[in-house]
């Protein structure tokens, strides 16, 4: 067995190829035992990285492809040993971000325990133009940072300025108006703000957190520039990325447009699967959807497939279905539609919007 160990110290190919040796049909008892109990013992990181292994041994294995005489890979489901294995993985802490709405965590099934978004998951959040996807997105990476993850936001559309007025908001309850430049402005506000965000994320204690952001529309134009950016984010320790918007990693033509969303939804499926991060991809309406106020938005707003067919779940902004609150100017109500979902249940979620400190919250059943 020291040959196994010696291979999960280098781990991207150690984990394919014991990931080859589990699903191959030539091991004896002894030597799947072995493999098994030492595969029981590894930390979390490890298990994950070695059973998406698997998963994409698997997926990427066809009659003829194989190379024992093009006979595909099988998994006795019925062996010990691989029951073993797939009891240690289920077994293992669920590494999920809880969202700000119960619905939404509970529809996170699989990898994602009920609990929020998991690791490894590409999620596509579609909206109009400010329609509140920025904003959702910020509640969302406030919950991840809450859970001690580390957040990479890559705006492509607001400054630096505009989203830490925002961000503040949100963390701490103190209303917007008071963070963003102009007269409302107030110096004491800042302070209660910033130490309500100290106090919630346990800034100052063992804990380490690095936020990372970076706004330069120019730079990222591309994916290649947008992978770049979001692994120098990595590298200083982010696991949760936001991307906002996935349209303006773009230039051209709209057939120029449709395939620069494919491509940079592409890029980022393959960066979450190559770093095993969760990703929130925003995403503009097509002109069709964009125009039409009276409709639901469908999976298919998002450009045709380009994003929504290669996701872990689609959420959709219901402009169709928006209202301002009668007796509060500053709250309004919508549905997020839960659209499309490879872990569990679809549906749709009413949400509450605080215009005043930019939170959201689960609306009641009425």
């Amino acid at each position: 067995m020291s040959t196994a160990k010696e291979l999960l110290t280098e781990r991207r190919n150690g984990t394919d190829r014991i990931a080859r040796m589990l699903a191959g049909t030539k091991l004896n008892s002894d030597t799947r035992d072995s493999l098994a109990k030492l595969i029981y013992g590894l930390d979390p990181e490890t298990k994950a990285a070695l059973a998406d292994a698997i998963a994409s041994r698997r997926a990427a294995s066809t009659p003829g492809s194989h190379e024992d005489g093009g006979k595909a890979p099988l998994v006795d489901l019925a062996d010990e040993a691989f029951l073993e294995a797939f009891r240690a993985r289920q077994l293992a802490p669920i590494e999920a971000v809880p969202t700000p709405l119960p619905t939404w965590n509970r529809c996170c099934k699989d990898d994602g325990g009920k609990v929020g978004i998991a690791r490894g998951w590409f999620i596509a959040i579609g909206g109009n133009t400010k329609s509140g996807k920025s904003l959702l997105a910020l509640n969302v990476a406030d919950y991840a940072i809450a859970a001690g993850l580390a957040v990479g936001f890559v705006s492509l559309e607001m400054s630096v300025e505009q989203l830490t007025a925002r961000f503040l908001a949100i963390c701490s309850g103190v209303p917007v108006a008071q963070l963003e430049k102009g007269v409302e402005f107030s110096s004491a506000a800042l302070d209660r703000a910033w130490g309500f965000l100290r106090e919630r994320y346990d800034i100052g204690t063992e804990r380490e957190l690095r936020q990372t952001m970076l706004v330069n529309r120019n730079v990222l134009a591309n994916p290649e520039a947008v992978w770049k950016c979001m692994k120098t984010q990595y590298d200083e320790g982010c696991r949760f990325f936001v991307v906002d918007y996935l349209q303006l990693v773009s230039a051209g033509t709209e057939d120029d447009l449709y395939k620069q969303v494919f491509a940079i939804a592409n890029a980022l499926r393959l960066f979450k699967d190559e770093y095993q991060v969760s990703i929130l991809g925003l995403s503009q309406y097509n002109r069709a959807t964009s125009a039409d106020y009276t409709k639901s938005p469908v999976p298919q707003s998002l450009h045709g497939g380009s994003i929504e067919n290669g996701v872990d779940q689609v959420l959709l902004l219901d402009h169709s279905r928006y209202a301002k609150d009668d007796m509060n100017p500053h709250l309004a109500r919508t549905w997020l539609r839960l659209a499309a979902n490879r872990h569990g249940d679809a549906g749709d979620i009413p949400v509450l919007w605080s215009y005043d400190t930019l939170r959201i919250r689960e609306g009641m059943p009425d």
